[in-house]
């Protein structure tokens, strides 16, 4: 089964054209503990660099009245083989679901899979060294969109 996985991830490298981010530090930034508030939600993501070729995150959505736990995922992003994949692991499937970097810069990053059924793309922008934006869509100008601020 884990053989499938990288199977797939290989495949999705291959199919996807756009220039690729090189590097894991170029995406330093990401590091840090953010929240926003959404709605009636607390939302969160936290990166911490675990080695020269991952980053280890989690995001959580709690209800901000009660603290009851609404969604969660954990993420990672991993260099390999001269190329950076975002994985996110969801309660709802099996195996992590890979996206593979096509863009990134010191001050924002766009990761894709166009296999994926929702969301294909999610694209984050450095907008302050407090606030990011992360949007996740299916590669139009709808979705969600998080503004987060960096909390110390």
């Amino acid at each position: 089964m884990r053989t499938g996985f990288f199977l797939l991830l290989i495949l999705l490298s291959t199919s996807v054209k756009a220039q690729s981010c090189r590097s894991l530090q170029s995406l330093d930034w990401m590091v840090g503990n953010w929240t926003a508030i959404e709605g009636l939600s607390l939302v969160s993501e936290t990166w911490q660099r675990v080695s020269a070729d991952s980053i280890e995150g989690e995001f959580t959505e709690m209800d901000a009245s009660s603290g009851e736990l609404e969604a969660s995922e954990s993420l990672r992003l991993l260099q390999m083989s001269g190329e950076i994949f975002y994985l996110a692991k969801v309660s709802q499937n099996d195996y992590p679901v890979p996206f593979r970097a096509t863009s990134c810069s010191s001050s924002g990053a766009v990761f894709e899979n166009p296999e994926h059924d929702a969301p294909k793309r999610i694209e984050y922008t450095l907008v302050s060294e407090s606030e990011i934006r992360v949007q996740v869509s299916n590669g139009d100008d709808e979705g969600l969109i998080f503004n987060f601020s960096r909390v110390n």
